[in-house]
């Protein structure tokens, strides 16, 4: 999988950005404080959901703002992907994979090469052991 476009929504020292990563190598460059990590570590959210540099999602929002967004897009053998991590500090991540609600972004590869075994109107994915389970969304149904 390759990541072709990071979208940043309030997150760390960003109150918008959208980067454009080409095929092949990336370098990204300039002066002390201007947010090169904070653009990295944000792939790396948008990858798995978490930072390496934190456990408080109140780091991650943006000075002054309530919520924050990673949003990224990839390039698969099996075709485009979209992800996307909402940070709303106090509340529970919210983890999509392709338009789908999931518990953990590391699963996505389990996600990604079963993706067509989701079918629609289906709420929730839960990846677990290497397995897909779908499970429909209990508050939607009574």
């Amino acid at each position: 999988m390759r990541i072709v476009r990071l979208r940043l929504r309030d997150f760390r020292s960003y109150s918008s950005a959208d980067v454009r990563v080409g095929p092949g190598v990336t370098v990204v460059h300039g002066r002390n404080g201007a947010g090169k990590t904070n653009l990295l570590e944000a792939l790396y959210v948008g990858c798995t959901g978490a930072s390496w540099r934190t456990a408080s999602d109140r780091e991650l929002v943006r000075f002054g703002a309530e919520v924050a967004r990673v949003e990224l897009d990839a390039e698969a053998e099996d075709g485009r992907h979209a992800f996307s991590v909402g940070l709303e500090p106090g509340t529970r991540k919210r983890l999509r994979a392709d338009g789908v609600a999931v518990d953990r972004l590391a699963d996505v590869a389990h996600l990604v090469r079963r993706q067509q075994e989701v079918r629609p109107g289906e709420e929730r994915l839960a990846v677990r052991r290497g397995e897909l389970h779908v499970e429909r969304d209990r508050a939607l149904e009574r």
